[in-house]
């Protein structure tokens, strides 16, 4: 008897799994919650800063030591228009990989300076 109660919640949740599919749609698309307007959602669209930033390491921007807001600068100048913490973030992660190294304390006054390796 329980194993059919079981079985009932799970079509249950399969079917509205499906409905909220059917309603989003395209199934790549990112909803984010707006924190003032709980009922309004935004969808995100479009590539991400890392291959951008990928041609920048290869075409040799970062031979010589940048900081995050260089890199913004650089890529706004090849039409690609991130936020700053959205770069930082892949800078991260390109440090953590072993592409970039940085040096610098994160401080306003000395602040991450990042460099290929």
């Amino acid at each position: 008897m329980n194993q059919d109660i079981i079985k009932k919640l799970i079509d249950r949740i399969e079917n509205n799994l499906n409905a909220i599919k059917n309603e989003l749609g395209d199934a790549s698309l990112t909803l984010k919650e707006n924190a003032s307007d709980t009922n309004e959602t935004k969808i995100k669209k479009g590539p991400g800063p890392a291959k951008p930033m990928a041609e920048l390491v290869k075409g040799g921007f970062l031979d010589k030591p940048r900081t995050a807001k260089e890199v913004v600068s650089a890529l706004k100048k090849r039409a690609h228009n991130f936020k700053h913490d959205r770069v930082s973030l892949v800078l991260m992660r390109l440090v953590r990989k072993g592409i970039l190294d940085r040096d610098g304390d994160g401080s306003l006054a000395n602040p991450w300076k990042y460099v290929k390796k």
